[in-house]
């Protein structure tokens, strides 16, 4: 197969084709020795792109599964490779691998940031994103404030959803997972999100115990207390539901995207605004398509986004 067969396959296996913007944005330095990448069939397609680049030899480390990606983390972290020497190539959703020093560096590259995968990935990546569409600096003022916006407005969601999650998983196991439906459980009803926070405008939780069709009169708060404090203890973030990180992302890159626009006039925060506008619509196209799997959610999913517009048009 050549390399134009090999494109035209990753294309197709990939709506938005991450792997055509890797082979026209990236552009390691010779004196790299390792690049660590997440399966060996990306470390095939990989090296098939860098072997166009001409004289460039280096040696694809693929990390294949939780264990061995945290086995290597670790290692990485011991100082048994030297960083300079070192490209990392990581999914939107893989954050686990990058440790806060790597993150810093400028030899990640981020790829599959279309997908709905992406819905999970967190500050780090988020700024790794930025920096490189954006094509800035790390410490960039308008990149810095975009961090810490996003981190902020993280930080409130999760927050605000961490005792209605946990009520749910706590319901489904007392009543099975057929107890609980949130399909008529839209996100908007419950929060508003901009520049200022996170805004509770209803009761999540209710809405979620008035769903339950489990055990009536049943005792759960204890449970859902304990399960609430382990979920912050474990900083995880799988726990909220798919759909409603969907209508978080949607929403964030744009409330950013306006804060900016509003405060950073140069042509930095201009160049940021523009990333995260066009970021914000492909986790829109992201969400139009996992929705179309059910077209009766799909069709849902799109009249609300119209009428919202017409009511903010005053239509």
């Amino acid at each position: 197969m050549t390399f134009k067969d090999e494109l035209l396959k990753k294309r197709e296996q990939s709506s938005n084709a991450p792997y055509v913007l890797f082979v026209n944005r990236y552009k390691p330095d010779t004196a790299i020795n390792y690049v660590f990448v997440e399966s060996n069939d990306d470390t095939n397609f990989y090296s098939l792109c860098v072997e166009r680049l001409g004289d460039f030899v280096c040696s694809f480390i693929p990390c294949n599964g939780k264990s061995l990606v945290m086995k290597m983390r670790s290692r990485l972290s011991s100082g048994i490779y030297d960083h300079s020497r070192i490209h990392y190539i990581i999914d939107a959703d893989h954050d686990r691998f990058l440790t806060e020093a790597v993150a810093r560096l400028n030899n990640v590259f981020v790829t599959d940031h279309y997908s709905v995968e992406s819905y999970l990935c967190c500050p780090i990546v988020f700024t790794l994103l930025l920096r490189q569409f954006a094509v800035l600096d790390g410490s960039d003022p308008a990149l810095v404030k975009a961090r810490a916006l996003f981190l902020e407005l993280q930080t409130q969601f999760e927050r605000e959803m961490l005792i209605p999650m946990a009520t749910a998983i706590v319901l489904r196991r007392i009543g099975g997972s057929d107890s609980l439906h949130f399909d008529g459980i839209e996100l908007h009803d419950f929060l508003r999100l901009s520049a200022k926070g996170v805004i509770a405008i209803g009761s999540l939780e209710s809405a979620i115990v008035k769903a339950w069709t489990g055990v009536a009169n049943c005792s759960y708060d204890f449970r859902v207390r304990r399960l609430s404090q382990a979920l912050v203890k474990r900083d995880a973030r799988s726990w909220i539901r798919g759909k409603y990180y969907s209508w978080w992302y949607v929403r964030v890159f744009n409330v950013i995207a306006r804060f900016l626009s509003e405060n950073e006039k140069d042509m930095n925060g201009n160049s940021i605004v523009c990333t995260l506008k066009n970021l914000g619509q492909s986790q829109f196209i992201s969400v139009c398509k996992m929705h179309s799997v059910c077209p009766k959610n799909f069709e849902a999913f799109v009249r609300r986004r119209f009428v919202r517009a017409r009511r903010a048009a005053g239509g």
